[in-house]
């Protein structure tokens, strides 16, 4: 039943209420109910599972996945996301995912996103109606099909238990690459497309770390969290910390060798370098040295800690101290449900960040934070990081915060006649780089959202092999000095792309963003192996394993005015 008007206004009210008093409210969990009805879409959806680790796994996981539904072209159900360590003690918790997130960003990134549960109610008499009834699919990567593959072990069983759903037929995919869900499992014979686990990657491949900007959270997060730093901190700025101090986390450390690795541990790519073991699970003095740094540098006198456990062990209870007498432990309020998203947005909205390197929650902290402009750290390397911006009067007026990303419009658009590489300037190399690259493309969620993917990627301009001692490029910089190389951009040419993407966007968008993204190397590439024409597409995977530090810049590029809605020309 809808509820009349002056209910709702009472129930908007109180919830309103809730949020500025700071005190945890549940979720509307049936919000949908009273929402319009769905109207059904004919390019089908897609359902999986959130079946891979605890909440940063599965938000890396996410992001690849919301370029996987584009790419199998169909509208991704939400599902729900699971909690290993609820308070209630249910084991497992699932959680809406709307009730973190906001709506209308994940819907420019996946048009006609829905919610799970509001989807099932309104269409699972639909799918059980089909022919062949509630049909699943399960990848077998080339070994045995079973026949419980849906509903084998935890948190499988229960997620769909959870959603009501259960299968009549289970169907074997060879991959779950969109090529043979589109081949094997077209929209005209299975509208409903439920997978048995989540078609993504872990850790998260860098080129869809960017889709993180449309992960925004909600207002009511965010009003709880910001009532909590309220009474915590009276108005304060804090440095957000986080420990993950566990056996489970030790145990991962003792793997990585004593000299150390590359980057590439888990989640430790966000700090590219050397890799050691006191960079994976900080000591106490570790700890105390970096948090003295950035106590001296930022004047910052609150601590904040997130951690994976309600105590922290004793030597770094009292490294904390030794700054913040007083620092607060955990963001739950009483008979709260969500202390471990609390606790993220606590880290979120913190004045400087200090993570761990190869942990996804820390991941998931620096990439939301990466889209506000904040700094973030990690325990035991160094937070100088490189920097990168616009030189001379294409840097004019600019401001790069310590993210490296610029506020201010580029002065390139579609067509312009004057189309010439922008200048560069760059510092803070590491002092072990023997080479830098720089790769420049655009980043365009409206043409990925239609499908358009080469222009939702279109590389500009690729640079490889450059000095380790030089300190920019200047503004139409040619064939930059050897033993650097152009490699082809997107056109196939070895030199600065036109400004103009592919198939640029009609007039209703009329900018795209460009990404300046420079990479300090520990050794020159030898791209020999790879032929006489090297892609920039190439460079980028040939640099695995051997980024010291990266530094990037976003900017917004205008299209050009004789753009109209049948593209150019």
């Amino acid at each position: 039943m809808r509820p009349r008007p002056l209910a709702l206004i009472a129930v908007v009210w109180a919830a309103a209420a809730a949020a500025l008093s700071g005190q945890p409210q549940a979720p509307a969990a049936d919000a949908a109910i009273a929402a319009p009805s769905l109207v059904w879409d004919e390019r089908g959806y897609a359902l999986y599972c959130f079946c891979m680790g605890r909440w940063g796994n599965q938000m890396d996981f996410f992001l690849t996945a919301m370029d996987w539904a584009l790419r199998v072209g169909r509208v991704t159900v939400l599902p729900p996301i699971v909690d290993y360590n609820h308070p209630s003690g249910e084991y497992p918790y699932f959680h809406r995912f709307l009730d973190f997130f906001e709506e209308e960003p994940l819907h420019k990134a996946l048009p006609g996103a829905v919610d799970a549960g509001a989807f099932l109610r309104q269409f699972k008499g639909r799918w059980e109606a089909q022919p062949g009834g509630v049909q699943g699919f399960c990848p077998t990567y080339g070994g045995e099909f079973s026949d419980d593959c849906m509903t084998q072990g935890v948190p499988r069983e229960p997620f769909w238990k959870h959603l009501n759903v259960s299968f009549d037929k289970l169907h074997a995919l060879p991959t779950r690459d969109p090529a043979d869900v589109v081949r094997l499992a077209p929209a005209a014979e299975h509208p409903i497309f439920a997978l048995n686990c989540i078609p993504g990657s872990y850790p998260v491949a860098e080129e869809h770390e960017h889709l993180h900007r449309h992960l925004r959270w909600n207002q009511r997060m965010l009003g709880r969290a910001n009532a909590i730093a309220n009474r915590l901190f009276v108005g304060q700025p804090f440095i957000g910390v986080h420990l993950r101090l566990g056996s489970d986390m030790a145990e991962v450390c003792e793997q990585v060798p004593d000299a150390g690795m590359d980057s590439g541990f888990f989640s430790s790519r966000q700090c590219p370098g050397q890799f050691t073991k006191p960079v994976c699970l900080p000591p106490a003095s570790t700890v105390d040295a970096h948090l003295k740094q950035v106590v001296a540098a930022n004047g910052i006198k609150r601590i904040f800690v997130a951690t994976d456990s309600t105590k922290l062990p004793a030597e770094y209870e009292a490294v904390i101290k030794r700054y913040d007498p007083e620092f607060a432990i955990g963001a739950a309020e009483e008979n709260a449900h969500d202390p471990i998203q609390m606790d993220l947005i606590m880290l979120h909205l913190s004045s400087h960040f200090i993570g761990q390197c190869a942990s996804s929650f820390t991941h998931f902290v620096s990439r939301s934070r990466r889209q506000r402009g904040t700094p973030t750290s990690y325990w035991g390397h160094d937070h100088a990081r490189m920097r990168l911006s616009f030189a001379g009067a294409d840097g004019a007026g600019s401001r790069t915060n310590a993210n490296n990303q610029t506020t201010r419009v580029l002065p390139l658009s579609c067509g312009a006649k004057d189309d010439r590489s922008p200048g560069l300037t760059w510092a803070g190399i590491p002092a072990s780089a023997k080479a830098l690259a720089l790769i420049v493309q655009v980043d365009d969620h409206h043409a990925a959202a239609t499908g358009n993917f080469e222009a939702a990627s279109w590389v500009h301009w690729g640079v490889y092999n450059l000095e380790a001692s030089s300190t920019g490029l200047e503004r139409g910089a040619l064939l930059p000095r050897m033993p650097a190389a152009l490699a082809m951009n997107s056109a196939f040419m070895q030199q600065w792309g036109s400004a103009c993407p592919p198939e640029p966007p009609v007039t209703e968008q009329p900018e795209v963003a460009l990404v300046f993204k420079l990479y300090a190397l520990k050794e020159p590439l030898n791209m020999a192996s790879f032929g006489e024409h090297i892609t920039a597409q190439m460079v980028r995977p040939a640099m695995e394993g051997y980024a010291l530090d990266t530094a990037e810049i976003r900017t917004i590029m205008k299209l050009h005015e004789h753009v109209s809605k049948s593209g150019l020309r």
